[in-house]
Formats: structure tokens, C-alpha cells, sequence
């Protein structure tokens, strides 16, 4: 089969709640060799940081320029609606889906596309895949699902889905020798011409798709791992809690296999009405068990009833004590807090009292300040005077020392000695 440009594939990721490996799922997207590409984005109400970590992506992508990326985020349904909804809102020629968890090898779309577009009547094409997983994983649970494609006795590049079902290993485990929707690729009017994924199924709805194309579709294989599924302890824990939903999806598709599936070959059929009497027997025997333990069961919901009567009157007596001493505990917390609150109003009068104190302790202190500068420039005027009439008495003394001097040196002196003398008869002779 030829065409003029490559054909469109259409890489649908479905979300809810996958920021832990995200970035490593989109990147895988994004590194792909294949072109013309276009990557949808389905998120079903995520409230981890999912949708943020798709905007980035987007925004590499928008950088890029090469590969368009749609998102549409939605309220929360069964995964298996967001699938067809990314199937709905498609314009490829191929579908490929990527689920959170898992990773592309750069060439898986690539050459999942080469074999499909070698034979028009391929409707589905699949590869090896990988289990990824980040602790060491059961060594019967690597030899049974690692590589499933093992399980078929006579697989080849291309053959008629039908050759497969006639297959002599189809009903040895693991079930589902295709794998997951990441390792697959599909022809866009084949899915929808087959019905799509069916909403009614939980656990085997790739399982039960698969068997339509196996019934009315060429397969093809392409004898590489191109992909790689994660194994991871929050799946595991989430198959465990679904084992129930599994249990009911299987009687559902043997009823729909014996009932719609008119292509399967009578050996595969007449096995299917085996595992469907099975099954029901199997469950016949789970009822009556249930039945069985009904009585005992109701025995011992009496007596824990009784038993929570009994419990909830003491706990109404202790409520109510609980109750009474509360309401005491809230009438003395009330009283000490009107007393905290006359306590406060005192507190403020008295900072308010002791805050005008202070005020008028410091203009006091700023007015003594005042008046002892005022102080220390008398003294210190004083001081200059005084040490100016100091100077003074030291002049004086200097020219009395100078006049004293003056008479002792006169009065040795002969004249003042004649006057003396002189002065004395004066007296003698009783003169004046």
C-alpha cells in the first residue's frame, strides 16, 4: 500500500492522577521519529499536578512547532469513556495510545506504521514490550507477562486474525498474548467499525477488543520491544482491589464471546461454554457460601449490635458528664477572663499614670539640666574675676615690695638720717 504523503497517526494519552511518570510517558511522545504526528491528551478530573505537568508539555511542544498537541481536561468517568473520547476527537489514519505510566522507544510508531502501511488489510499491528518497573519484580510474574507474545504458536509478520484464534496456544495464560494498547497500534475506521472499546467491561476491555480484530482483521507483529510497560507498587495494589471487577468482567465476555462472537471457531466456543459452566458453578458455590455464613454473620451483627447499644448508652452518660463539666470549665474560664479583662483596664491606668511620671521626670531633668549649665558659666565667670583680682593683689604686692625698698634705702641714707636727728631736737627744744 502506497501513499503520496505518510498518513496521520493519532497518539491518545489518557490521564488521572499520573504526575509521577508523566513527564517520562510525554517525553517518549514527543522523541518520536515518526511524522505527521498529533498527540491528544484526555485528563479524567486529575487533582494531582497532571495537568500542569501537560500545559509544560504543550508549551514544548508549541516551541517545537512540529507536533500539534490537543487537551481536554473532564469530570471524572470510567477510563474506558475518556479512551473512545480520544478516539472520537482523532483525525489520524492510525490510532496509537500511550498511558501514563508507560514509555515509547523513539522508532516504535515509526515502524509499527511501516508494517501497517505494507498491507492495507492490517487493521491491527502490535509489538514486544518491556516491563518497566523500579523494584525487582516475581520471577513467575516476568516469565508470564513479560513477553506475552510468546504464548502463540504460529505468529508470524502478517496473517488473518482468524489464523491466531485457531491458534493452538490461544487459551494458555496469559489470556492476552497482544498486550496493552501502548505496544499497539490501530486503524482508525476498523476500531470504530468494530465498536470501539466497550464501556460495559472494566478490567478486560483491551482483551475483548483485541478478540474483535483477531475475528474480523489481519494482524500484524513486529518482533521488537518498541515499548514498555510499568509495573509499579500503586498498580499492583490497584489490580488487587479490582480482582472482584476481573471476576465479573470475565463471566460477561464468555456470554458476549457465545452470544455476539459468531467468527470464533467452534474448538474456541465450545471451550467458552466449559469456562462459562465453570464459572457459574464457581459462582454458584461462592453464593451458597455467602448464604451458608449469612446466619452466623447475622448472629454476630446481633450481639455487636447489642454490644454498640449498650456502648452508646455509656457513652451518652459520659457525654454528659463531659458536657456538664465543660459547661463548668466555660463558666470559670468566662469569670477569669472578666477578671483578666479588669485586670488589663488597671494595667493600662497605671501604665498611663507611669507614662505622664516619666514625661514629667524627663522636662524635670531637661530644666535641672538647664539650670546646672546655667551654674557652671557663673563659676566659671567667676573664676575669671577671681583670677583676674589675683593679678591685681599681685601688682599691688610687687609695687608695695618696690616702696618698702624705696624707704629702707632712704631711711640708711645720710639725709634721712640728718632728718631724724633733726626732727628729734626739734622735739627736745619743744619746737613745732
Amino acid at each position: 500500500m502506497s501513499r503520496l504523503e505518510p498518513p496521520l497517526v493519532s497518539l491518545c494519552v489518557p490521564t488521572y492522577n499520573g504526575a509521577a511518570y508523566l513527564r517520562e510517558t510525554l517525553s517518549s511522545a514527543l522523541s518520536q521519529t515518526y511524522r505527521p504526528l498529533e498527540i491528544l491528551i484526555g485528563d479524567d478530573g486529575s487533582t494531582d499536578p497532571t495537568l500542569a505537568i501537560v500545559e509544560e508539555f504543550r508549551a514544548l511542544a508549541d516551541r517545537h512547532g512540529k507536533t500539534p498537541v490537543r487537551i481536554w481536561p473532564h469530570r471524572r468517568d470510567r477510563p474506558v469513556d475518556n479512551w473512545n473520547f480520544l478516539a472520537a476527537e482523532a483525525r489520524g489514519v492510525y490510532l496509537k495510545y500511550l498511558f501514563q505510566d508507560d514509555v515509547l522507544h523513539p522508532d516504535c510508531v515509526a515502524k509499527l506504521v511501516a508494517l501497517a502501511e505494507s498491507d492495507g488489510r492490517l487493521g491491527l499491528v502490535f509489538c514486544r514490550r518491556a516491563l518497566k518497573s523500579a523494584q525487582p519484580l516475581p520471577a513467575d510474574y516476568g516469565a508470564l507477562y513479560g513477553d506475552v507474545s510468546r504464548g502463540w504458536h504460529g505468529l508470524a509478520a502478517l496473517q488473518p486474525g482468524l489464523d491466531l484464534l485457531g491458534d493452538g496456544g490461544f487459551w494458555q495464560e496469559p489470556a492476552n498474548k497482544i498486550g496493552e494498547p501502548t505496544n499497539v497500534l490501530l486503524r482508525r475506521e476498523t476500531f470504530w467499525r468494530l465498536g470501539g472499546f466497550d464501556r460495559e467491561l472494566v478490567q478486560l476491555v483491551d482483551w475483548d477488543l483485541w478478540l474483535r480484530f483477531l475475528g474480523q482483521s489481519w494482524i500484524g507483529f513486529v518482533p521488537e520491544e518498541l515499548a514498555a510497560f510499568r509495573v509499579h507498587d500503586r498498580q499492583l495494589s490497584r489490580t488487587h482491589q479490582q480482582n472482584g471487577a476481573a471476576h465479573l468482567d470475565l463471566g460477561k465476555l464468555y456470554l458476549k464471546m457465545l452470544s455476539r462472537y459468531d467468527f470464533l471457531p467452534a474448538a474456541i466456543r465450545q471451550e467458552t461454554w466449559l469456562r462459562l459452566a465453570a464459572y457459574l458453578h464457581a459462582l454458584h458455590d461462592e453464593v451458597q457460601h455467602l448464604r451458608h455464613h449469612n446466619t452466623a454473620a447475622h448472629d454476630r451483627l446481633a450481639a455487636i449490635a447489642a454490644d454498640l447499644a449498650q456502648t452508646q448508652t455509656q457513652f451518652t452518660v459520659e457525654v454528659a458528664q463531659r458536657d456538664r463539666h465543660l459547661q463548668e470549665a466555660q463558666t470559670a474560664l468566662a469569670a477569669a477572663y472578666a477578671a483578666s479583662h479588669t485586670l488589663q483596664t488597671q494595667l493600662t491606668g497605671e501604665l498611663t499614670r507611669l507614662g505622664a511620671d516619666l514625661a514629667a521626670v524627663h522636662t524635670d531633668r531637661a530644666h535641672l539640666g538647664q539650670q546646672l549649665q546655667q551654674m557652671q558659666d557663673d563659676l566659671q565667670a567667676q573664676a575669671q574675676a577671681i583670677a583676674a583680682y589675683q593679678a591685681q593683689i599681685a601688682a599691688y604686692q610687687e609695687q608695695l615690695t618696690t616702696a618698702q625698698n624705696q624707704i629702707a634705702f632712704m631711711e640708711a641714707s645720710f639725709f634721712w638720717k640728718l632728718r631724724n636727728r633733726w626732727f628729734a631736737l626739734k622735739a627736745r627744744l619743744g619746737m613745732k
